[in-house]
């Protein structure tokens, strides 16, 4: 071989390494570009209890506590039953016409509306009480021998004349000291006016 051919193909292999070396620096930036245009992804390193990568995990949350229910409230207490004896006072006025000078009669009922039978005991005051304005005009009083029975009444009446025309106010009390035991003692008397517009 001549020497001329020899640097021929001398030259030739040297172009040829450096069309092959360009064409795998494109063909490998080709492939870093194509590589660094993909997604990329984050896939937690622990396995879930199924075999397989998963971001969740398996366990169920805890199922939330039952309300709690309203306390329910407490029951009424129940009142201690009555120990005594209740005596109360009602008033009636005799039928109209009110006249001066004219016998009236008013009617006082007794009662015992407690619990416990109110025994017959002579220390039980009733009173009866006439008054106009400030001055007390006929006031009568006494004892008397009630016995009542729980849910028992008893009738007394008041016979009187009025002097003068006028409104006067009339009362009747039972037990008017206090003497007796009760579970009430504010509701021993009753009162109520009456007006004498004529003469009889």
């Amino acid at each position: 071989m001549s020497k001329g051919s020899k640097i021929g193909i001398g030259l030739g292999v040297v172009v040829l390494a450096v069309i092959l070396f360009a064409g795998n620096s494109s063909l490998n930036k080709g492939s870093l570009k194509f590589l660094s245009s993909q997604p990329t992804y984050d896939v937690e390193s622990t396995p879930a209890k199924s075999g397989k990568f998963s971001k969740f995990s398996d366990k169920k949350a805890p199922a939330p506590a039952p309300a709690k229910k309203p306390a329910a409230p407490a029951p009424a207490p129940t009142p201690a039953p009555s120990t005594s004896s209740d005596l109360v006072a009602f008033l009636g006025f005799p039928a109209a016409p009110y006249q001066a000078g004219a016998l009236l009669e008013f009617r006082g009922t007794i009662a015992n509306v407690g619990t416990v039978h109110h025994a017959g005991i002579p220390n039980t005051g009733l009173r009866w009480k006439v008054t106009q304005g400030s001055r007390v005009v006929e006031e009568r009083a006494g004892y008397n021998a009630i016995d009542l029975a729980p849910g028992a009444n008893t009738l007394r009446t008041f016979l009187y004349r009025f002097p003068n025309l006028g409104t006067y106010n009339v009362e009747v009390c039972v037990d008017y000291e206090n003497r007796v035991s009760e579970t009430n003692e504010t509701n021993n008397c009753m009162a109520s006016d009456i007006t004498l517009s004529s003469w009889y």
